[in-house]
């Protein structure tokens, strides 16, 4: 398939093979490629589409290469010396590529004014303990705080903020008061839709709308959920959508919500 596509395209078409392999029960699958420098950028790019990647370097042992006998050492020519690269100068054109990648696949909806004053920084995600992409320091986390933002997560840990009612099915007394910035990380599949369809988000967001509390709103990984809930956005709530979860993606997206440095543009209109 590869020898038929463009470069471009090979980690979409990897990433869609993985996702229909693993909803039909095979969690591992092997992608071969000659190339270590190509399959770390496959790996890369990989997880911009939630795709989790390991890289083997050896390309000999997967294709079946016997290793080389003393002789074929001798015999061989002595190899030219090693150009020692400084390891960021080295990474800058994939960190390039990778920051390019997120910024072509953000989607935004303008806001209006941005929140006066600070409030809940609330996150969402299956399992902190399983989150590789949010450690303390994550921009999701992190560029919320240098603000003032109070940050309150959602996993399958946490007390619940449910409050059980239908309408209105966030108890907004467990998250103190102030705007809420909601930043939502929900693994999508083509096959199956969202892993939160029994979270009532799209009830969530017209609660905070019609209380005049919702600040903002983020969704990571999910198209399905994002399409549920980009056209509950009252005028004047901006909103981001990113189908990668990692911190570069975060900070792209809270860049466009005015938090951050000068990444991408900012959607608020003061």
């Amino acid at each position: 398939m590869f020898d038929h596509a463009d470069e471009a395209s090979h980690s979409f078409f990897a990433a869609l093979a993985c996702t229909a392999a693993s909803d039909r029960g095979k969690k591992r699958q092997w992608i071969v490629h000659e190339s270590p420098r190509q399959r770390e950028r496959l790996a890369a790019e990989l997880e911009l589409w939630g795709i989790t990647a390991v890289v083997l370097p050896d390309v000999g042992a997967i294709f079946g290469r016997p290793p080389e006998t003393d002789r074929e050492l001798q015999l061989a020519p002595e190899a030219p010396p090693l150009e020692v690269q400084d390891p960021e100068t080295a990474a800058e054109p994939d960190q390039a590529l990778a920051l390019e990648l997120v910024r072509a696949t953000l989607e935004a909806s303008p806001g209006g004014e941005r929140p006066s004053q600070p409030g809940v920084n609330l996150i969402r995600l299956d399992s902190a303990l399983a989150a590789p992409f949010l450690p303390a320091t994550a921009p999701a986390v992190a560029k919320p705080e240098a603000q003032g933002w109070r940050t309150v997560l959602v996993e399958g840990r946490s007390p619940s903020p449910w409050s059980g009612l239908a309408e209105a099915p966030l108890a907004l007394e467990r998250l103190g008061p102030g705007p809420v910035l909601l930043q939502l990380f929900v693994r999508g599949n083509p096959f199956r839709g969202s892993a939160n369809s029994a979270e009532p988000w799209p009830a969530a967001l017209r609660q905070l709308a019609a209380c005049g509390r919702l600040a903002g709103l983020v969704v990571y990984g999910s198209p399905y959920l994002w399409d549920q809930l980009q056209p509950l956005l009252p005028p004047g709530v901006a909103g981001v959508y990113s189908p990668g979860q990692m911190p570069l993606a975060q900070a792209e997206a809270l860049a466009r919500l005015g938090m951050g440095e000068d990444g991408g543009q900012n959607i608020f209109t003061t």
